[in-house]
């Protein structure tokens, strides 16, 4: 017995208006931007889910993936760029 495709979380539709030199401007989905509204996080979080039940089966590769870019890259102690004048 086959288990279904596991479906996207669908992010629910509140249109804010907002008015920029005369033009209006209609974003269904502004309220994701209020990244401490308990909904918010709640959808983030079912997306997350989502992704995770999807790519479940490339786990192994990931972790390949990683140890190999991690065996190629230097790993030092630099700190980080700063201007030096134009530079």
């Amino acid at each position: 017995m086959s288990s279904a495709a596991p479906q996207p979380p669908v992010a629910s539709q509140h249109p804010i208006e907002r008015r920029h030199h005369d033009d209006v401007v209609i974003d269904n989905y502004e309220w994701l931007r209020e990244k401490e509204n308990p909904k918010v996080v709640a959808h983030l979080e079912a997306e997350n889910a989502f992704t995770d039940a999807c790519t479940d089966h490339l786990e192994g590769l990931r972790g390949k993936l990683f140890d190999e870019i991690k065996g190629r890259v230097k790993e030092t102690d630099l700190s980080v760029p700063v201007r030096e004048g134009d530079w």
